[in-house]
């Protein structure tokens, strides 16, 4: 708990410390491409690790389900919504919700549910990211909001319809 709490007081203390919007800036674009695909890749897979670990395909399973509707329902909604809130800072339309901000609080609540005890890392990397979208102007905050509630509540979702809890080794583990 304490190092992602530590990284987190780092990084605030750098922002308000060096208020140079350049360097905020090329922080946030990499924060938005290279950290966020980075923390995607390594989330799916250590969820594959911890199926191949238990013999279980249910973390995949989980993770399946979560991801693939997502990532459709998140498609659909962009396609189609022409609202005001829809539309991205630049000017752009698919805005509404945050496809980053989406999968990476799904993958966070996911990986907080294999991993309890690195909860605040995997929270601090999604709250990375989602700050990234908003500092380079390619959400607003609303966007962001809808794309974390959404994400976390899909993931809930797949988490009680599928049940991790049912598992007899994630059981085992966290009592």
């Amino acid at each position: 708990k304490a190092a992602g709490f530590i990284v987190l007081t780092l990084f605030s203390a750098f922002f308000i410390l060096f208020p140079d919007n350049s360097i905020q800036d090329q922080f946030a674009h990499f924060a938005s491409v290279e950290f966020n695909t980075t923390f995607q890749i390594l989330a799916h897979l250590l969820l594959f690790y911890t199926a191949w670990r238990w013999r279980s395909w249910q973390p995949v399973l989980v993770d399946l389900a979560v991801s693939l509707p997502l990532n459709i329902t998140l498609q659909l909604v962009k396609h189609f919504l022409t609202a005001d809130f829809a539309i991205r800072p630049s000017g752009g339309f698919g805005g509404f919700p945050s496809g980053h901000a989406s999968a990476t609080f799904s993958l966070a609540f996911l990986l907080s549910i294999y991993y309890p005890r690195l909860w605040t890392v995997w929270y601090v990397a999604a709250g990375l990211v989602t700050w990234s979208r908003v500092q380079t102007n390619a959400h607003t905050e609303l966007q962001i909001a809808a794309g974390m509630i959404f994400g976390s509540i899909l993931a809930y979702i797949c988490v009680l319809w599928l049940g991790p809890a049912k598992n007899k080794k994630l059981s085992e583990t966290q009592g």
